[in-house]
This record gives structure tokens, sequence and C-alpha cells, in this order.
């Protein structure tokens, strides 16, 4: 399991870089996530989605796949909280979709959870993504 506040470094952090099978690396903007996600529900949707798409692509390994998206979606949870609720929902399906591409099980019933209660338009932490994040 991943230490929180590894996570929290990364999602403060301006940029992560993570290397591929090729050793060719893939860079996700966790500060361009936190911007969007802060900004309004159809920009967060884009860049989830955006990082989505790099991830697929990219061909990393199991655990720097999921450490990348336990960044996004934590950055992009913890930033939407500044929308308005009905607003925020709408990023629910985005959500859903990055936890589709991880390999760890409790990875992604934490960010199907936390989508869901996104989509309720309930509050929730960024707290469910990071302690179940692993490099499994």
């Amino acid at each position: 399991m991943m230490k929180k506040s590894f996570l929290a470094a990364m999602a403060l952090s301006s940029s992560m870089a993570v290397g591929t099978a090729a050793n060719a690396q893939v860079t996700i903007d966790v500060t361009a996530v936190q911007a969007a996600c802060a900004t309004s529900a159809a920009a967060c949707t884009a860049v989830i989605n955006q990082a989505v798409a790099q991830l697929r692509a990219a061909g990393l390994a199991p655990a720097q796949l999921n450490e990348a998206i336990a960044a996004v979606t934590g950055a992009a949870i913890s930033a939407s909280q500044s929308l308005p609720p009905a607003e925020r929902a709408a990023i629910a399906p985005a959500l859903t979709e990055a936890a589709s591409l991880s390999t760890d099980p409790e990875q992604q019933a934490a960010i199907q959870t936390a989508a869901a209660q996104i989509a309720e338009e309930e509050p929730t932490t960024v707290t469910p993504v990071a302690e179940t994040a692993s490099p499994t």
C-alpha cells in the first residue's frame, strides 16, 4: 500500500513523470489537473480524459500506472470540491473511466466509490484513493 504522504507529495508537485517499459516517459501535469478541476466540470473532465488517454497509450508497469491514476484522480477530486455540487457531478464518468484503467481492484473500488459520491452530489475526499493506491 502506498503511503498517503508519498501520494500527497506527488499531488503537490507540478508534474509527474513516469517511465514506460521502453524507458520513455509520460508526464502528467498534476498542477494542470488541479487548475482545470477547480475551474469547471468541463475542463476537469477534459484533463482527466487526456491523462487517461496518455496513460492508456503509455504501456506503463502496473505500479507506475496505479501511482499515476492515484495522482490524477486525487488531484481532480480534491480540486473539484470548489465547484458547485451539481456541476461537480459531471466529472464522475471521467473518474470512473480512470478507475477502469487501474490494475488494483481496491484502488478501482475506491475511485468508483468517490465517483458515485460525486455523482450523487455528496461530499468526498481524496483519502480513499490515496489509502488504497498500491503498486500491484
